[in-house]
């Protein structure tokens, strides 16, 4: 009779069958990197600045996202293919990978001794990409340029600049994609200082010339580059702390335009050639006069480093942005900006805990975000004040009889 009852237990446990487990956010992330499709507006990618990258695609303009793959390293920059949505190459480290499949999967190529921070694609010859970074010479890093002419299988490397430095930036000019720039620094060991960088080819990256001209060494370095779509002389860098520079003679002499600081990206669009964006610390700035002037457009933004910026090819109004709270849509040229968080899951949790008296009730730290409440089961959240000092929440305890006390541990203590 005992061994009966055990045979069926094991029947019964035999027949368990457990739920598929289903994410209920919070949604968002510490997006590094957005790209949009050239002819389908509603098609766009975002990426974790995270180690493994997370990739997500939205195919209806960011109301939902999928977590259509990952890379296994950090990635620093992200580029798609002009002529095909589902080609994406992305820079990471000392590693360059391509995807041929919408960001499911990806291929990778190693790179010895360098590091990439920024890519473009030739609008022209999309089977060329321009990388920029640095490369190892032996006893310093320098500012380098990366090249593939075979869609990233094989990559060259130009060494731009022999000082110790690197380049944060590339871009390229629409008009003659043979003309590109790259942005950054070099270090002066004596002096201590940095100092920034903007070198131009003409000849798709064989040969550089120093076109840094007056922009000053307080500005730190070059963070970001853009070319006009239409006027090939016009160029505009973003530096770290002196603002935005532009060049009216494709960089024989420069002009500040701007004196805000941390332009991390800037984007055009070929639908409005005058109108550029750059993303700062926690704004987007804007120009309608080809960067004569700029002005703050950054209504309904939050979070802050606004590393990824992507317009539309066919509507001028139509940008994306990217920073540590997620995903930031506006088709209003910056005048307003909404959320589009809904199921991006590109965050990292960092602890979480429910109350004992309530389970409906949960706290959660979100990294770089700060500390999420839901009294429904995680139906809904809501961002609560976090009084951090150093960085994420650690570990949480609520207390036994109230749900409403909550003790937190963070690296400050």
């Amino acid at each position: 009779m005992g061994m009966k009852k055990i045979m069926l237990g094991f029947l019964i446990l035999g027949t368990f069958v457990f739920a598929a487990w289903e994410q209920i956010g919070p949604y968002g992330g510490n997006v590094r990197s957005v790209v949009a499709s050239y002819a389908n507006d509603n098609i766009v990618y975002a990426t974790s600045y995270t180690s493994p990258t997370g990739v997500a695609k939205s195919t209806n303009g960011g109301t939902s996202w999928t977590t259509v793959g990952s890379i296994a390293s950090q990635a620093y920059c992200l580029a798609i293919d002009p002529t095909n949505d589902n080609k994406l190459y992305a820079g990471c480290g000392h590693v360059m990978y391509r995807s041929t499949n919408g960001g499911v999967a990806w291929t990778s190529t190693n790179l010895t001794n360098t590091y990439v921070y920024g890519i473009i694609v030739n609008p022209s010859v999309p089977a060329t990409v321009y990388a920029s970074g640095m490369s190892w010479s032996g006893t310093k890093w320098t500012t380098a340029f990366f090249k593939t002419t075979n869609s990233g299988v094989n990559w060259s490397t130009v060494v731009v600049d022999t000082n110790n430095g690197q380049a944060n930036c590339v871009a390229v000019d629409r008009v003659n994609p043979n003309t590109v720039y790259v942005g950054g620094y070099w270090y002066d060991a004596v002096a201590g200082t940095y100092n920034p960088l903007v070198y131009k080819s003409t000849n798709g990256g064989t040969s550089w010339t120093n076109v840094t001209g007056i922009i000053p060494s307080g500005a730190y370095y070059i963070y970001s580059l853009a070319v006009h779509p239409t006027n090939p002389n016009i160029v505009y860098a973003g530096t770290y702390l002196s603002g935005i520079y532009r060049t009216t003679d494709g960089g024989a002499t420069w002009a500040q335009t701007s004196t805000n600081y941390y332009n991390y990206s800037m984007a055009t669009s070929p639908a409005a050639p005058d109108v550029a964006y750059a993303g700062g610390y926690n704004e987007v700035y804007k120009t309608t006069n080809a960067g004569a002037t700029w002005v703050s457009a950054s209504t309904g933004m939050a979070g802050y480093s606004i590393y990824g910026l992507a317009t539309s090819a066919v509507n001028g109004s139509l940008v994306y942005a990217g920073d540590n709270n997620g995903m930031f849509k506006t088709t209003s040229g910056g005048a307003t900006w909404t959320s589009i968080n809904s199921t991006l899951n590109l965050g990292s949790i960092c602890s979480f805990a429910t109350a004992p008296s309530n389970p409906a009730v949960m706290y959660t730290s979100f990294e770089a975000i700060g500390v999420f409440k839901t009294t429904n089961y995680g139906n809904n959240w809501n961002l609560l004040p976090t009084p951090v000092g150093c960085g994420n929440i650690c570990d949480f305890a609520v207390n036994n009889t109230n749900p409403n006390i909550l003790y937190a541990l963070e690296g400050g203590g």
